[in-house]
């Protein structure tokens, strides 16, 4: 009955460590404000992309695909490159190729939209879930009253707009 209590010990510290620290630890892992100014680039790029969009839906998958054109996220890496999860600046993300964690791809979206004139940041919630025994960022947006998954770091894994990954992938 003794590995019993070891084996409740080591589940109540998991969850201690990655779902009550981690978030508290890393930038971007709670709803934080967002910076009042962003790059050029990306302001243009938001113009852009709204310009192009007939729905808030085209805006949504616009936005990812120009994220996503140049960064993704991954399994094994996201513990292997933790030293990249806490890069608080914004250029500096917009300027990384390859890699990027789930909550920096997820800042980006969440500055995307909320600068765009089709959603607000009350619009946009930080949710958090379990993949492959790590804790996983995702977006949910409000999109005419209902609330629509949008799970950038996922994308890797074949996990459609609309969907979120959780679990094992």
């Amino acid at each position: 009955m003794d590995w019993y209590w070891w084996l409740v010990g080591l589940i109540a510290l998991y969850i201690l460590v990655f779902f009550v620290l981690t978030p508290r630890i890393i930038p971007f892992m709670r709803k934080e404000s967002l910076p009042t100014r962003i790059p050029r680039a990306l302001e243009e790029a938001i113009a852009q992309i709204e310009k192009d969009s007939k729905t808030p839906f085209e805006f949504i998958k616009g936005c990812s695909e120009y994220i996503l054109s140049t960064a993704h996220c991954g399994r094994v890496i996201t513990l292997a490159r933790v030293d990249l999860a806490f890069e608080r600046d914004t250029k500096k993300l917009l300027a990384r190729r390859g890699f990027m964690h789930c909550h920096h791809l997820n800042h980006l979206m969440r500055l995307m939209l909320a600068r765009s004139s089709l959603f607000t940041d009350e619009d946009i919630r930080l949710k958090l879930t379990f993949l492959n025994f790590n804790i996983h960022q995702y977006l949910q947006v409000k999109v005419a009253g209902q609330w629509y998954d949008v799970d950038l770091g996922g994308d890797h894994m074949g996990v459609p707009l609309g969907k979120h990954a959780w679990l094992f992938r």
